[in-house]
């Protein structure tokens, strides 16, 4: 069952009928002592066993409230949390795994990263500043394309160096365009039309 404020369910086919039902829930709750908890999560993704989802919550403690953004991962039977990494803030956004290394943009101290995250420990194994806020990161083999709003950033997937940009006011690309990598090559949509940039 789907409550969009702050639920995630796992369903499975078991009904008589063929019909879904819930198996398992879990949601994020804050804090000890956190209330009017909301939570929008992004698309999740397993992971070695793991359901890893990336969410930005907002609460309230008091008269004070707060945002806080994670990437974090429960375990794909008890759905007991395994880990939680709190540098990937900013989202949610869905992550992109490739042997056993999530990549996922997000913030750090108001910058906008991509970020390579073990996804057996939840370690940062390394991050690179991209030219702004992205919603997808695809990758290939070798390469992790990180699209924003009129640049590209393309960076090594194993060690986070960048391997090419470009940037140009005349792109009519909105905040999150569509994209993905072929080859060397990475091709977006967006209300300008189809590129593709050849690196």
């Amino acid at each position: 069952m789907y409550e969009p404020k702050n639920t995630a369910a796992a369903l499975s086919r078991s009904g008589p009928d063929g019909s879904l039902t819930e198996r398992n829930y879990w949601s994020y709750t804050g804090p000890e002592g956190a209330t009017d908890v909301v939570a929008n999560y992004g698309p999740p993704v397993v992971a070695d066993g793991r359901l890893v989802v990336h969410l930005m919550a907002w609460y309230s403690q008091g008269d004070e409230q707060s945002v806080v953004g994670e990437l974090l991962a429960l375990d794909g039977e008890s759905w007991t949390v395994e880990w939680r990494q709190g540098t990937v803030r900013g989202g949610p956004v869905s992550p992109v795994v490739a042997d056993g290394t999530l990549s996922v943009a997000g913030t750090d101290q108001d910058r906008a990263y991509v970020f390579a995250v073990d996804a057996a420990t939840g370690d940062v194994v390394w991050q690179s500043q991209t030219a702004g806020l992205c919603c997808h990161t695809p990758v290939t083999a070798d390469r992790v394309a990180a699209v924003s709003a009129g640049a590209v950033d393309v960076f090594d997937r194993h060690s986070g160096d960048r391997l090419g940009a470009a940037t140009s006011p005349d792109w009519e690309l909105n905040p999150a365009p569509h994209q993905c990598l072929a080859g060397n090559a990475v091709v977006t949509s967006g209300p300008g039309g189809i590129r593709r940039l050849q690196g």
